[in-house]
């Protein structure tokens, strides 16, 4: 098995190991086609009793690429997203938690945040990434790591500890009463229309593509999947 598939496959079993994993149907958007050999497939999933996962990979060979998110919407957590990037000689590894709440500075939730945090200080040793001016959304991603490495074995270990952290982490919060998860449906939906509007590195290369209204659609129904289809 090519380590994106592995990697994926990982993080679905991590998942469905505490919440059942349902498919959805991704439509138009199970295969974006960029060019001739960049081709990205996608999946959507319903975690029952936490929200959204979405799978994307790209496969060229000797370069490929992996975006495993966990939108939830059942429960108070941040909304997860990891990037994997394979190349020659060396994978890079971002894993971004952003605040995606109602009440960010609230006492439960900043709890969260410090457990989480705790994957930053246990993966200090790795290498980081250069990272280069501040985001528009750095406020609301005060918790992230971006490694890299040439080690498959230690890239792969942490991303599984990664995600498994987030969900044991989620398993001790209560689930939402019906209209705080339509609350955080809307927190997810602005967040969305402004990455759209401000951008950012892979929103970018599909607004350039396919232009604003195909992007939004896409974080709407399939990537972030706030709108229910």
């Amino acid at each position: 098995m090519i380590h994106s598939e592995e990697i994926i496959a990982a993080g679905k079993l991590i998942v469905s190991m505490s919440y059942d994993l349902e498919q959805e149907d991704a439509g138009q958007f199970s295969v974006i086609k960029m060019s001739p050999v960049m081709k990205f497939h996608t999946e959507k999933f319903t975690a029952k009793g936490l929200g959204s996962v979405f799978v994307m990979k790209m496969n060229m060979g000797l370069m490929q690429m992996v975006s495993f998110i966990l939108t939830p919407f059942e429960r108070d957590m941040p909304m997860l997203s990891m990037d994997y990037i394979f190349a020659p000689g060396t994978i890079k590894a971002y894993a971004e938690f952003y605040d995606l709440t109602e009440n960010p500075e609230s006492g439960e939730y900043q709890a969260i945040l410090t457990s989480l945090s705790g994957l930053c200080e246990r993966y200090r040793y790795m290498k980081d990434v250069p990272q280069i001016g501040t985001p528009w959304y750095a406020d609301i991603r005060k918790v992230y790591l971006v490694k890299e490495g040439s080690d498959y074995s230690a890239m792969n270990a942490l991303f599984q500890d990664i995600v498994t952290t987030y969900i044991e982490t989620s398993r001790t919060l209560p689930l939402l009463a019906s209209d705080a998860r339509e609350r955080k449906r809307m927190v997810v939906r602005n967040y969305c229309e402004n990455l759209v509007r401000n951008g950012g590195a892979s929103t970018n290369v599909f607004k350039k593509k396919f232009g604003s209204d195909f992007t939004s659609q896409f974080f709407a129904k399939v990537m972030f999947g706030y709108e229910r289809t």
